[in-house]
C-alpha cells in the first residue's frame, strides 16, 4: 500500500500539542515535522508516523530494515517504493527462468558447432582415403 502524503495532510491527534517522536519535547502542530518510517518491531516491520522537531532529530532516527525505503519520509504515490517478498521471488524466478534458457541456446549452439565439426572430419576423411 502507497503512504499517505504528509506534505499537505498532517496526520492530527486530540489535543493541540504533539510530542516529538525522538526528544519527546511538547511541539504545537506548526513546530512538528512530520515523516514516515519503517521500523523493526518485535519480528514485524511497521510504517510509523514520526513527529520531529529538528533535523537532529530527523538524524536520530534509527535505519529502516533493508528492502525497505531507507530513509524517513513524506510519503505518495510517487514514491517508489522497494520490492516486497513475492515480487523479489518472482524476479529472481524469472532471472533463473532466463538463465536456463540461455544456458538452453548455449548448450544447441555447441551441439550444432560439434555436429559441423564432425561433418568437417568426414569429409576430410573421404577425402583422405
Amino acid at each position: 500500500m502507497k503512504f499517505p502524503r504528509l506534505n499537505h495532510n498532517p496526520i492530527r491527534y486530540k489535543g493541540q500539542m504533539v510530542g516529538c517522536s525522538v526528544f519527546g519535547r511538547n511541539l504545537i502542530y506548526k513546530q512538528t515535522n512530520q515523516f514516515w518510517n519503517s521500523l523493526k518491531v518485535g519480528t514485524d516491520v511497521l510504517s510509523l508516523l514520526v513527529n520531529l522537531c529538528s533535523k537532529e532529530c530527523e538524524s536520530k532516527l534509527p535505519k529502516p530494515p533493508e528492502n525497505y525505503i531507507q530513509f524517513p519520509h513524506k510519503g505518495g504515490a510517487d514514491l517508489k517504493q522497494p520490492l516486497n517478498e513475492d515480487e523479489l521471488f518472482e524476479l529472481e524466478m524469472r532471472n533463473h527462468d532466463d538463465s536456463q534458457n540461455e544456458n538452453l541456446k548455449v548448450i544447441e549452439i555447441a551441439e550444432k558447432q560439434q555436429f559441423s565439426i564432425l561433418k568437417l572430419m568426414r569429409r576430410v576423411w573421404k577425402n583422405v582415403e
